[in-house]
């Protein structure tokens, strides 16, 4: 999956390792980087030569990138073990407990990202403004050690909060894939729902229009920014010479809600064919099928491809000739029915 965090921090998945003191050693945080996710070592319990042997037994195990993570409320040589976290390979400073306001200078000068968990919305604001790179809400499941929200409530306030230029990392309630995948669509929701507010109020306002992209990259502020749908859609402009802008007004999200086209197909007394592609991720099958069911005259052709492979080439082919079909149909049975 290339999402924005992949591409900070160079790994394959959206996956980082929390550094849990007596838990993140080097093996760990070796076979999750080795993974394709982002290994992170708990050295906060660890005296400054076991840490430096952990760093080192990483590196001997792994060429990719990894992190370590340090309380900044025991700041005693925090410079000296950052530093020495540092020299010894990795790529993320992680700080917990604490804004490590006294080493962000630090760790930008030597190319190196500066992370800090966050309980709290405040704690989130004051870790940017302090030039932190890149926040975790961590949810109270977490052991509680940064604050009492938990993480679903907590992640959608410190996105709003920090905006859209900080990637925010959801800890705590994370178990499994359904809830990896909540925190991912809440930061992109979120962005796009401030987007369409402010594109409201201009418009009630008599202003000019918020625009946002309709294509963009995994993270962005868009409406498509699954990987293949920019190429997609690309595919199916013209040539270099139309007018087309990527851009759209996103006011129309604060209505998609109500949008509910088949719950009235019950009323639709006219033939009606619903074309689905099986693999559609952005107009979901199952809605349509549905609404092709309840129609009394309705009937439903599905494809297996995905949303934009309707638009061209062979699924484009076999589209057009089954509307054709249909349309056939349709008029021969309506003549016939208007026979005297």
């Amino acid at each position: 999956m290339h999402t924005r965090l992949t591409e900070i921090l160079d790994v394959e998945h959206p996956v980082m390792l929390a550094g849990m003191g007596g838990v993140s050693y080097h093996r760990l945080v070796a076979a999750v980087s080795e993974a394709g996710g982002f290994g992170c070592m708990g050295a906060s319990t660890m005296r400054f030569d076991e840490m430096v042997d952990e760093i080192a037994r990483v590196r001997e195990q792994t060429a990719k990138p990894f992190g370590v993570d340090l309380l900044t409320a025991a700041p005693q040589d925090l410079d000296a073990k950052v530093n020495a976290i540092i020299d010894g390979g990795a790529t993320v400073f992680v700080a917990g407990l604490g804004v490590p306001r006294d080493v962000v200078e630090l760790c930008h000068r030597r190319n190196v990202l500066v992370v800090n968990m966050c309980g709290k919305v405040r704690h989130a604001v004051a870790a940017v403004e302090a030039g932190c790179d890149i926040v975790v809400a961590q949810g109270t499941e977490a052991g509680g050690h940064t604050g009492q929200v938990a993480t679903m409530a907590l992640v959608p306030q410190v996105v709003d909060a920090v905006g859209p230029d900080v990637p925010v990392l959801a800890a705590g309630g994370i178990a499994d894939g359904r809830q990896m995948a909540g925190g991912s669509t809440k930061r992109a929701l979120a962005g796009i729902i401030a987007a369409a507010l402010r594109d409201e109020l201009n418009g009630r306002l008599g202003r000019e229009p918020h625009y946002i992209p309709v294509l963009g990259k995994p993270g962005d502020t868009a409406a498509l920014t699954q990987p293949g749908q920019t190429e997609a859609m690309e595919a199916l402009i013209p040539s270099s010479e139309t007018n087309w802008e990527n851009r759209y007004t996103p006011r129309v999200a604060l209505r998609l809600r109500s949008y509910r086209p088949f719950e009235k197909a019950s009323r639709v007394r006219c033939p009606l064919l619903v074309c689905v592609s099986a693999h559609d991720t952005i107009t979901l099958p199952g809605p349509a099928l549905a609404g092709a069911e309840a129609a009394p005259l309705g009937e439903s052709a599905t494809y297996e491809c995905g949303h934009f492979d309707v638009y061209a080439g062979e699924w484009f082919e076999r589209a057009v000739s089954d509307q054709i079909a249909f349309l056939g149909r349709a008029l021969a049975d309506s003549a016939v029915a208007q026979r005297p």
